[in-house]
């Protein structure tokens, strides 16, 4: 598996129960409750979305060394896409008190998952969500992650963006100076969510400000990074 060592993947192997699928199974289902995450051992899989108008769109592709399905065990959430087989596929599924116990015995695999929840935080992004998962591994490791007071400003109206942020807990507000000097709140950010993409990689000027409503924390990417 990419990024984990062979031992923490042969205990997630034997904690695991074997499961094969046959091209065009579906693994998991959008809207279900999330009782288990997935290592794909062989096989390609697709990641696919409901439309507006009930047609399926697929957004990623996921091969052997990869997994799906840790965030809503974090999250405590429901299944926010359906995975389906397109090839023969041999998966390793982990049921959450499995992952539990691996997340509580294996500061390594603690680790490994939590970068890959950030991972799953860029690929949110427009700008990242095409980039290969190598690429998308290096993001996260340019990425820094602050904790950050409430009322603090994270970016200011009118400046150059150096900066994209990520709420990674808490929530951020986004305030729009009028010229007369008024405030107008314009949004709420909330963890997942992201503030400066467009600005950032065009090279502009922040519309808004930017300030934490509570404490939390941040994942900042810098623009020389």
């Amino acid at each position: 598996c990419r990024g984990m060592a062979e031992d923490t993947l042969e205990r997630l192997r034997s904690l695991g129960q074997e499961r094969r699928f046959e091209s065009g199974q579906r693994i998991v289902k959008t809207g279900e409750p999330a009782e288990s995450m997935f290592f794909i051992h062989a096989g390609e899989l697709e990641v696919v979305v409901d439309n507006d108008d009930g047609s399926e769109r697929t957004i990623r592709l996921l091969g052997p060394g990869q997994f799906f399905g840790e965030i809503g065990l974090l999250q405590d959430a429901p299944r926010t896409a359906s995975v389906r087989a397109l090839t023969h596929a041999r998966v390793y599924r982990l049921d959450a008190d499995g992952f539990r116990n691996l997340l509580d015995e294996s500061p390594a695999f603690a680790h490994f998952i939590d970068r890959l929840r950030l991972k799953r935080q860029f690929e949110q992004i427009p700008a990242f969500s095409t980039l290969s998962d190598e690429d998308l591994t290096r993001v996260v490791m340019l990425q820094e992650s602050v904790k950050v007071p409430a009322g603090a400003v994270l970016a200011h109206q009118g400046e150059a963006a150096e900066r994209l942020y990520v709420v990674a807990n808490g929530r951020a507000r986004l305030v729009r100076r009028e010229v007369d000097d008024s405030d107008t709140p314009i949004g709420e950010l909330l963890p997942g969510e992201h503030y400066g993409d467009e600005a950032f990689f065009l090279g502009k000027a922040n519309t808004a400000e930017l300030a934490m409503a509570e404490d939390g924390e941040v994942m900042v990417i810098e623009r020389n990074a």
